[in-house]
């Protein structure tokens, strides 16, 4: 089944626009909460800024695109499970809604992709600032390469920093903190108070339809410096 999110930002802005124009008024109707709906808009709003930001040449940084992108990927994120949760299979949307709000409608006998049954593991932590840690991940069944298993959007890290006495998780319910990310490595800003605590990370794989596949085993971790 074709992606219907758009990969480039002004695409990806310009199919948004469209995407709430008709989500909105329609929300109600198709028993979607309205606050659903204004955080998710709030995620766009948080992209779309960093983008302006960006695409000024006042603040054209190499910052502003770091920031940019992780606004990007968490606004994707969020818009493919709300859609997953939400819009996609909603008895009261008919495929004439789903096609206005851009969404693809699969063809009548159409199989769709299989959930993930596999998942990233970090192969390495590199640290490559004070609080800038770099965890590179691929799939559990890859030596080498870093490329996604098919239909793979991306990887959800949930994350937890904690001091060397105390206990650590065992599993990715007891982590507080998430992040996605479409591409390896995965860069953790951490802040200077993170020093000498122990970053610790679960990931697993999210496919093209929002659908998350098995936690990876074991907890990484590292110790901040």
């Amino acid at each position: 089944m074709k992606d219907y999110v758009p990969h480039s930002d002004s695409d990806l802005i310009g199919w948004s626009n469209e995407y709430f124009g008709y989500l909105t008024p329609h929300a109600a109707a198709w028993a979607v909460d309205a606050a659903n709906v204004t955080a998710l808009q709030s995620k766009f709003g948080i992209f779309n800024s960093y983008y302006n930001q960006y695409h000024n040449p006042e603040t054209h940084t190499p910052m502003n695109r770091e920031r940019k992108d992780e606004a990007k990927d968490a606004y994707i994120a969020d818009l493919r499970t709300f859609n997953q949760a939400y819009l996609i299979h909603n008895p009261l949307l008919t495929d004439a809604d789903r096609i206005a709000l851009g969404l693809t409608v699969p063809k009548s006998g159409q199989s769709s992709a299989s959930d993930p049954d596999t998942y990233p593991v970090i192969k390495r932590f590199v640290i490559v600032g004070a609080g800038w840690i770099d965890a590179h991940f691929q799939d559990k069944n890859e030596d080498h390469s870093t490329a996604k298993p098919a239909d793979i959007h991306g990887a959800e890290l949930k994350w937890g920093l904690y001091n060397a006495e105390e206990t650590l998780p065992t599993n990715a319910d007891e982590l507080p903190y998430s992040d996605f990310s479409t591409r390896t490595p995965f860069r953790f800003k951490l802040p200077a108070s993170a020093h000498a605590k122990i970053l610790c990370v679960a990931t697993r794989w999210e496919n093209n339809r929002g659908v998350k596949g098995p936690w990876a085993p074991n907890i990484e971790k590292t110790v901040v410096e």
